[in-house]
């Protein structure tokens, strides 16, 4: 006969609860939730990361040939990049365009050029220094807005497992007032920091390795202006960090013209995986559309799967440009630019995707984070989302530093 102790006989029924806790606990998990939004797919018409490769490939010789070209590159070599050269813009109220980035051998310059895909006419070419223009989005963490994680399993609302991420994508409200901050003070005032907005995925959290982003920015106020903007001061661009402390610049594209006049409008920006690439890694690829016409851009190959989807409105700062702002014996700092979304601030959405389906960026227990830009002191506000949503509002709130 088998005689138990106290302590035991106590250990035993301890183990006994355990054991039957776990079982009503799976009982009460779930291992998958209806999407609530549709699968990742590209906007309509676009003739996939293969076929835009080619035709940007065999515009490349047309476009160095070009007198404008040759007087951009000074005798400098410039060459496409596999991965990270070649866009497109279509809709039905514009003429398809390619867009071919040419870079130069130690990747501190690129040269931008807009092609009619029917005629081989070119639209716009723009030469940029990178170490000049010295923005790094997402270097920084003046951030605002959310990052989320995809949950695959639950237990009685608790996020047990995480998959990664297939897509991030969500809604842009392009401020029509973006402006230097008008109070004054004794020192010299203004603004020394761009506005930048962006959807992407990373595998870690704040994007500190691998981040793949892009969205729009705005730059004014005492920085160098990329010459890819127009005259709103609008950019796109895109970005490959491999990690926080690496160096990376952002990539301007110039709008294309179905772009003008999008102050105060909402652009929706998606960034998911397009074709394989490499040994076993996915060509990433950002879409911006807007009434119906859309535009692509191809941004790396990465072979790492994300983890987590970012949506995020930041200030990135440029200090060796900051001669105004806000002052800090001897310096003066990176002061955020007031911006407006009608009368108030920017109201933004995200949602998120792994290979089952797509769903509200903080659905039941998504792992989410807030984030607010905070420079000095802080200078705006991140509404929470309610429960099951996938919406808030960044607010400039900032006073003068």
């Amino acid at each position: 006969m088998i005689r138990r102790t106290r302590h035991q006989a106590r250990l035993f029924s301890v183990l006994l609860i355990f054991i039957l806790a776990v079982g009503v606990l799976s009982v009460f998990g779930t291992a998958a939730r209806a999407a609530v939004v549709t699968s990742p797919s590209p906007p309509a018409g676009f003739p996939g990361a293969a076929a835009v490769a080619s035709t940007g490939d065999s515009m490349v010789s047309m476009i160095e040939s070009s007198a404008r070209f040759e007087q951009l590159a000074n005798g400098v070599q410039f060459k496409a990049e596999q991965y990270s050269s070649f866009g497109y813009s279509w809709g039905p109220t514009t003429t398809s365009v390619e867009n071919v980035i040419l870079w130069s051998a130690n990747g501190d310059a690129y040269i931008d050029t807009q092609v009619v895909v029917s005629n081989d006419t070119i639209v716009s070419m723009d030469y940029t220094n990178t170490t000049q223009l010295g923005f790094e989005a997402g270097g920084s963490a003046n951030w605002g807005g959310y990052q989320g994680q995809y949950c695959t399993y639950e237990i009685i609302g608790v996020c047990t497992s995480t998959g990664s991420v297939d897509e991030a994508y969500g809604n842009l409200q392009v401020p029509n007032n973006f402006a230097e901050h008008s109070a004054l003070g004794s020192e010299e005032t203004g603004a020394c920091c761009a506005l930048f907005q962006w959807v992407g995925v990373a595998n870690a959290s704040g994007g500190s390795s691998y981040l793949v982003q892009g969205g729009v920015d705005f730059i004014c106020c005492h920085l160098p202006i990329p010459s890819e903007a127009n005259s709103e001061n609008l950019s796109l661009w895109t970005e490959f960090a491999k990690c926080s402390s690496c160096s990376s610049s952002a990539t301007f594209i110039q709008p294309y013209s179905w772009m003008s006049g999008v102050g105060g409008t909402t652009i929706d920006t998606q960034i998911y995986p397009n074709a394989n690439c490499g040994a076993g890694g996915d060509l990433w690829y950002i879409f911006w559309s807007y009434n119906g016409n859309n535009a692509a851009q191809s941004i790396e190959c990465m072979r790492d799967l994300p983890t987590y989807g970012l949506y995020i409105t930041e200030a990135p700062a440029n200090n060796a440009y900051c001669t105004a702002g806000y002052y800090v014996n001897p310096n003066y700092y990176c002061q955020i630019p007031e911006f407006t979304y009608g009368t108030s601030g920017l109201s933004l959405t995200g949602n998120i995707c792994d290979g089952s389906g797509c769903e509200n960026l903080n659905i039941n227990s998504n792992p989410i984070t807030q984030y607010y830009i905070s420079q000095g002191t802080q200078d705006t506000t991140t509404s929470n989302i309610p429960a099951s949503g996938n919406s808030w509002t960044e607010t400039w709130d900032s006073s003068l530093q």
